[in-house]
């Protein structure tokens, strides 16, 4: 659990920024540091970095920018737009849409533009994007015109069956694409991704053979997530494929976690595929279920999901080490404990995992994994690795989901300070820095009331969750 040099370097100098305290960068800093650096201003900030970006940007480089969890506000656009960006993260969009018109849509191209320079727009290879609210008509094709250089996209929201066969014209060159969560019933002009490698379309509602078929176009496929995130969803995803009665051959992973695979559906996509050489089956049952040459995850108990994220880490498979740390979670939320197991290094394992894979959601699962081991087996920890989750916790608060009134959000929320107090009782705690967490949520909310962003119940709720917890300090 040792962190890089250069991390620690980074972010104290973030701290000294955010405290005024810094003006000795003479030089700019590489991409790398530079993308870092920004991270860490932002979760200083939680997303209120303007002015240091402002005052220090001529000495950044960035190339990729994530803005997922934070309120995007104009001057925080005006600073990004002059970085030549490669990758960028938007996050959830109804955020940034006040005061623009949304009588036929959100103009998401004209957000883009704001965004954007020349430059990143013809050097921008990653794109991701949350959207409850509708966009605005014809938004693929101005897309499409927009970034020729787009490699991996990743859509989130309301995209009708028509959008997505525009939008799969003009982007022959992806290479990933997420469509998770979308309402997309029909893969209809998918043949077109003809250079498409990796494919997530988790929680799709597709159950006819004719909606399917042109997923088998896609000759360069290496991986596929058609999983779903509830048990007994009713989907009929496997049994869709298998009636296609066609193959993809290069397929090599699939997740197929909670959809309707069993033992016979199982035994026929392995057969007719034999390049696939793992299989992520959780909450599906093939227990005992083998095939020479292939390895299946089905992970029914803490133990095998251990063992399996073990395994994923290994073999540096993020999207299943996602989906392991996502159960394991549900598991140990559903009291399926056992008292044979070293949750000490359940805790080191879940850490080193974030370590290594710094995708949001990863992040986010493994976030709520650690929150429940100190909540619930405190005991089994030792010093040094209390303070290490110490660290970690307090560095991934910028995670924690807007509260507004949602009864459920606000017990998770509060389930991350209960494990932080309870961390407290560690050596050499630093309480200035759980402090200061505290203080700059509190800000980040405060902030939401004076722009109208949030609502006052959700404001009331998140003052009163900080305000019983600071009296612990």
């Amino acid at each position: 659990m040792i962190r890089p040099l250069q991390d620690i370097i980074i972010e104290k100098i973030a701290k000294l920024i955010d405290n005024d305290n810094f003006n000795m960068l003479v030089r700019p800093l590489d991409r790398t540091a530079s993308d870092k650096m920004f991270s860490e201003l932002m979760k200083l900030k939680f997303g209120l970095c303007e002015e240091a970006l402002t005052r220090f940007g001529h000495f950044f480089c960035l190339k990729k920018v994530d803005l997922f969890n934070y309120h995007v506000s104009k001057e925080l656009v005006e600073a990004i737009r002059c970085q030549n960006l490669e990758s960028l993260s938007l996050g959830n969009l109804d955020w940034v849409k006040r005061g623009r018109r949304f009588m036929n849509g959100y103009d998401i191209v004209r957000f883009l533009e704001s965004f954007l320079n020349e430059e990143s727009r013809n050097v921008l290879h990653s794109l991701e994007i949350t959207m409850e609210s509708p966009f605005a008509k014809e938004w693929p094709a101005k897309i499409n015109n927009m970034l020729p250089a787009l490699k991996c996209f990743a859509i989130n929201g309301q995209v009708n069956d028509d959008e997505f066969s525009h939008l799969c014209i003009g982007f022959s060159n992806l290479r990933v694409l997420d469509i998770s969560n979308t309402n997309i019933r029909n893969l209809s002009g998918m043949k077109m991704l003809v250079n498409l490698q990796i494919l997530s379309m988790r929680n799709l509602d597709i159950n006819q053979t004719s909606d399917l078929i042109e997923l088998f176009s896609l000759t360069k496929l290496t991986v596929l997530d058609v999983s779903q995130d509830k048990q007994n969803s009713g989907t009929k995803i496997i049994s869709t494929y298998l009636e296609c009665r066609k193959i993809l051959l290069d397929l090599k992973f699939i997740d197929c976690s909670r959809t309707d695979i069993n033992r016979e559906f199982a035994k026929t996509l392995l057969s007719s595929h034999p390049s696939i050489v793992h299989v992520s089956a959780i909450g599906c049952d093939l227990k005992n279920f083998s095939k020479c040459g292939t390895r299946i995850f089905y992970c029914t108990s803490i133990e095998s999901l251990f063992r399996s994220l073990i395994d994923f880490t290994n073999l540096k498979n993020e999207l299943a080490t996602c989906r392991c740390l996502e159960e394991l979670h549900r598991q140990l939320n559903a009291s399926r404990s056992t008292e044979n197991l070293h949750y000490s290094s359940l805790l080191k394992l879940v850490i080193q995992t974030m370590n290594m894979f710094t995708s949001r959601s990863t992040l986010i699962n493994g976030l709520q994994c650690l929150i429940w081991i100190i909540n619930h087996k405190m005991d089994q920890i030792g010093p040094v690795n209390m303070f290490f989750t110490l660290k970690k916790l307090l560095s991934l608060a910028d995670l924690l989901p807007e509260t507004y009134s949602n009864a459920e959000i606000i017990r998770s929320n509060r389930l991350y300070w209960d494990a932080i107090v309870k961390l407290t009782n560690s050596e050499n705690t630093n309480f200035d820095e759980i402090c200061w967490t505290a203080m700059n949520m509190m800000s980040k909310v405060t902030y939401a009331a004076g722009s109208g962003m949030r609502s006052k119940a959700g404001i009331q709720n998140e003052r009163t969750l900080f305000s019983q917890f600071l009296p612990y300090l």
